[in-house]
């Protein structure tokens, strides 16, 4: 019994010394590697913000190489929770770290107005003109006015990314790197989907600036590759004045190719280099080089490929921030994870998309 008992010792300790190479020899320069910016956070002594994800994966790690039930991670704190259909929910360190991939990589979620909120649905109230003033006789009576508004109903879309079946073995080899490369993948997924929906929605879930039916259109005759100076300058003139503020240009990397060398009628150049403590400017305005936009090459007549204004006036409404599940049964395309022995990764967020205010944006459209 005590020499069972002095190898089961043994092995433990084998395991732990294991573990704690995995994590410091892996995980942490893994992310140092990934966030260079603050090494500090990955220090192995440290309590920056990934103490808590390493913490986790350690404590993971220990369970998985020994075999510990599902319910023992969550009681252990290493899950939320456990799911009737078969998973247990990463960390939510991990989830968090997601969460600030896919605003590092998406523009819309830098650029827009994101609110959370605990409702499905959402009703919403768009101004379509004000009220007006009358000058007014003594003692006669006053004009009356109200503003109009027309509504609109929101419904909270879920957006999910599922990784192929990973066989428990690798999992046990390489968790460390398999969970936050897929991680890191979902999120740039996620961020992309975003963009899509904000600048090029058609109404497939959402609809987005360059699709909207209210939003300023300035059309340009011609090909993409004619874009000049008269066309784009008539642009922020589009927008009441009082909306300028904040206002920047969008556009895919492409057409910032094709007017970067533009210039005015008096030969000084449109584009301004960044300088001290201020940021590159065309015509005056930032700019953001937007991936999910139309490439110069896939713009056809009568589509739209650039936009102007502040896209503050876009909102994003979260229903759920992303959530991060590791499924351990079921099927994922075609593959019984508990018979074969494997995991996947299930990555979801539900949210809103809606122009709040169409007239506050510009976008230039080629001529049909």
């Amino acid at each position: 019994m005590n020499e069972h008992r002095q190898h089961t010792s043994e092995r433990s300790e084998r395991i732990d010394d294991t573990i704690e190479r995995i994590v410091q020899n892996t995980l942490e320069p893994y992310l140092a590697a990934r966030r260079p910016f603050n090494p500090s956070d990955v220090s192995s002594t440290g309590s920056g913000e990934y103490r808590p994800l390493v913490n986790g994966y350690s404590d993971l790690l220990h369970s998985l190489y020994r075999g510990v039930p599902h319910q023992e991670l969550v009681r252990k704190g290493l899950s939320t929770g456990s799911d009737p259909d078969g998973g247990v929910l990463v960390p939510t360190e991990h989830g968090a770290a997601i969460a600030r991939y896919i605003n590092e990589y998406g523009v819309a979620r830098q650029e827009c107005t994101v609110i959370p909120t605990t409702a499905n649905t959402i009703s919403l109230k768009t101004r379509d003109s004000g009220m007006t003033a009358y000058y007014t006789d003594e003692a006669s009576q006053i004009t009356k006015s109200k503003p109009q508004y027309s509504e609109s109903v929101l419904v909270a879309k879920k957006l999910a990314v599922l990784s192929d079946p990973i066989s428990s073995e690798l999992m046990a080899d390489a968790i460390v790197d398999m969970v936050q490369e897929i991680g890191i993948e979902a999120a740039e997924a996620i961020a992309y989907a975003e963009d899509q929906q904000v600048f090029n929605g058609t109404g497939s879930p959402f609809t987005g600036v360059l699709h909207h039916a209210d939003v300023h259109d300035v059309t340009m005759q011609g090909a993409v590759e004619q874009i000049n100076y008269d066309a784009l300058n008539v642009i922020p003139y589009e927008i009441n004045s009082q909306r300028l503020a904040g206002a920047k240009w969008y556009m895919h990397r492409s057409v910032m190719e094709l007017i970067t060398g533009l210039k005015d009628n008096d030969g000084r150049p449109l584009f301004r280099d960044a300088g001290y403590n201020k940021e590159a400017t065309f015509l005056g305005y930032p700019f953001r080089l937007v991936e999910a936009m139309p490439a110069a090459e896939d713009v056809s007549a009568g589509e739209s490929f650039m936009i102007f204004g502040n896209l503050r006036n876009v909102t994003i409404y979260d229903r759920q921030q992303i959530s991060v599940k590791l499924l351990t049964e079921g099927t994922v395309d075609s593959v019984n994870l508990g018979e074969t022995d494997q995991v996947a990764i299930r990555h979801i967020e539900r949210h809103m998309i809606t122009v709040r205010r169409p007239k506050s944006l510009v976008r230039l459209t080629l001529a049909a």
